[in-house]
Protein backbone atom coordinates (compact mmCIF):
# COMPACT_ATOMS: atom_id res chain seq x y z
CA UNK A 1 0.00 0.00 0.00
CA UNK A 2 1.61 3.22 -1.19
CA UNK A 3 1.11 6.23 1.04
CA UNK A 4 1.23 9.80 -0.20
CA UNK A 5 1.12 13.18 1.54
CA UNK A 6 -2.24 14.94 1.26
CA UNK A 7 -2.88 18.50 2.37
CA UNK A 8 -6.37 19.56 3.43
CA UNK A 9 -7.18 22.56 1.21
CA UNK A 10 -10.05 23.69 3.45
CA UNK A 11 -9.42 26.37 6.04
CA UNK A 12 -12.53 25.74 8.13
CA UNK A 13 -13.15 21.97 8.31
CA UNK A 14 -11.41 18.64 8.66
CA UNK A 15 -11.09 16.28 5.70
CA UNK A 16 -11.69 12.51 6.04
CA UNK A 17 -9.72 10.36 3.58
CA UNK A 18 -9.24 6.60 3.87
CA UNK A 19 -9.87 6.51 7.62
CA UNK A 20 -7.51 9.44 8.28
CA UNK A 21 -8.69 12.77 9.63
CA UNK A 22 -6.74 15.70 8.17
CA UNK A 23 -7.27 18.95 10.13
CA UNK A 24 -7.87 22.13 8.11
CA UNK A 25 -4.68 23.30 6.36
CA UNK A 26 -2.69 20.29 7.64
CA UNK A 27 -0.96 17.44 5.80
CA UNK A 28 -1.12 13.71 6.57
CA UNK A 29 0.08 10.53 4.88
CA UNK A 30 -2.84 8.60 3.37
CA UNK A 31 -3.33 5.54 1.17
CA UNK A 32 -2.78 6.67 -2.45
CA UNK A 33 -5.83 4.70 -3.60
CA UNK A 34 -8.11 6.56 -1.14
CA UNK A 35 -7.28 10.06 -2.40
CA UNK A 36 -10.30 11.53 -4.25
CA UNK A 37 -9.56 12.46 -7.89
CA UNK A 38 -10.30 16.15 -7.30
CA UNK A 39 -7.55 16.25 -4.62
CA UNK A 40 -4.94 14.16 -6.43
CA UNK A 41 -3.52 17.19 -8.22
CA UNK A 42 -3.23 19.12 -4.97
CA UNK A 43 -0.47 16.84 -3.67
CA UNK A 44 3.02 17.84 -4.63
CA UNK A 45 4.59 15.38 -7.06
CA UNK A 46 7.77 13.66 -6.05
CA UNK A 47 10.77 15.63 -7.26
CA UNK A 48 12.50 14.16 -10.26
CA UNK A 49 15.97 12.82 -9.56
CA UNK A 50 18.69 15.25 -10.48
CA UNK A 51 20.38 14.33 -13.74
CA UNK A 52 23.92 13.07 -13.38
CA UNK A 53 26.45 15.69 -14.39
CA UNK A 54 29.60 14.60 -16.21
CA UNK A 55 32.40 16.75 -14.79
CA UNK A 56 34.49 16.39 -17.96
CA UNK A 57 31.56 17.53 -20.13
CA UNK A 58 31.15 20.53 -17.85
CA UNK A 59 34.88 21.28 -18.01
CA UNK A 60 34.81 21.09 -21.81
CA UNK A 61 32.28 23.95 -21.88
CA UNK A 62 34.73 26.35 -20.22
CA UNK A 63 37.18 28.74 -21.86
CA UNK A 64 40.41 27.30 -23.23
CA UNK A 65 42.64 28.93 -20.59
CA UNK A 66 40.42 27.59 -17.79
CA UNK A 67 40.53 24.06 -19.23
CA UNK A 68 44.31 24.09 -19.69
CA UNK A 69 44.77 25.33 -16.11
CA UNK A 70 42.78 22.30 -14.80
CA UNK A 71 44.65 19.66 -16.82
CA UNK A 72 47.44 18.93 -14.27
CA UNK A 73 44.76 18.17 -11.65
CA UNK A 74 43.04 15.49 -13.76
CA UNK A 75 43.85 11.79 -13.63
CA UNK A 76 44.59 9.73 -16.75
CA UNK A 77 40.99 8.55 -17.21
CA UNK A 78 39.68 12.09 -16.93
CA UNK A 79 42.23 13.31 -19.49
CA UNK A 80 41.16 10.55 -21.88
CA UNK A 81 37.49 11.44 -21.41
CA UNK A 82 38.14 15.14 -21.94
CA UNK A 83 40.21 14.40 -25.05
CA UNK A 84 37.38 12.27 -26.49
CA UNK A 85 34.81 14.99 -25.78
CA UNK A 86 36.96 17.65 -27.42
CA UNK A 87 37.71 15.46 -30.46
CA UNK A 88 34.00 14.73 -30.92
CA UNK A 89 33.10 18.43 -30.80
CA UNK A 90 31.83 20.14 -33.92
CA UNK A 91 34.92 22.36 -33.86
CA UNK A 92 37.69 20.68 -31.83
CA UNK A 93 40.00 23.26 -30.26
CA UNK A 94 43.65 22.69 -31.08
CA UNK A 95 44.70 24.76 -28.05
CA UNK A 96 42.91 22.20 -25.83
CA UNK A 97 43.85 19.02 -27.71
CA UNK A 98 47.60 19.73 -27.78
CA UNK A 99 48.10 20.29 -24.02
CA UNK A 100 46.05 17.16 -23.21
CA UNK A 101 48.14 15.06 -25.60
CA UNK A 102 51.40 16.55 -24.31
CA UNK A 103 50.44 15.82 -20.71
CA UNK A 104 49.45 12.25 -21.58
CA UNK A 105 52.80 11.71 -23.32
CA UNK A 106 54.70 13.21 -20.39
CA UNK A 107 52.88 10.94 -17.95
CA UNK A 108 53.49 7.91 -20.17
CA UNK A 109 57.22 8.67 -20.06
CA UNK A 110 57.18 8.66 -16.29
CA UNK A 111 56.17 12.22 -15.49
CA UNK A 112 59.70 13.63 -15.58
CA UNK A 113 60.20 13.46 -19.33
CA UNK A 114 62.25 10.26 -19.31
CA UNK A 115 61.21 6.95 -20.76
CA UNK A 116 60.51 4.53 -17.87
CA UNK A 117 62.12 1.69 -19.86
CA UNK A 118 65.41 3.49 -20.46
CA UNK A 119 68.49 3.40 -18.25
CA UNK A 120 69.08 7.15 -18.54
CA UNK A 121 70.47 8.54 -15.32
CA UNK A 122 70.96 5.11 -13.72
CA UNK A 123 74.73 4.69 -13.57
CA UNK A 124 77.11 4.35 -16.45
CA UNK A 125 75.84 1.04 -17.75
CA UNK A 126 79.44 -0.21 -18.06
CA UNK A 127 80.36 -3.32 -16.14
CA UNK A 128 77.33 -3.16 -13.83
CA UNK A 129 76.27 -6.77 -14.22
CA UNK A 130 79.31 -8.43 -12.67
CA UNK A 131 80.43 -5.32 -10.90
CA UNK A 132 83.95 -5.98 -12.14
CA UNK A 133 83.93 -4.04 -15.38
CA UNK A 134 87.11 -4.87 -17.37
CA UNK A 135 88.40 -7.28 -14.73
CA UNK A 136 85.89 -10.02 -15.67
Amino acid sequence: MKRVPLTNPHSDRALHVGGVVIPAGDTRMVDANAVPPKLQTKSAPAPAPAPEVDPMAELSKKKIDDIVAELPHLDDDQLTALLAIEQAAEKPRKRVLEPITELQLERAKGGDGTDPGSDAGEGTGVGEIGGGGAED
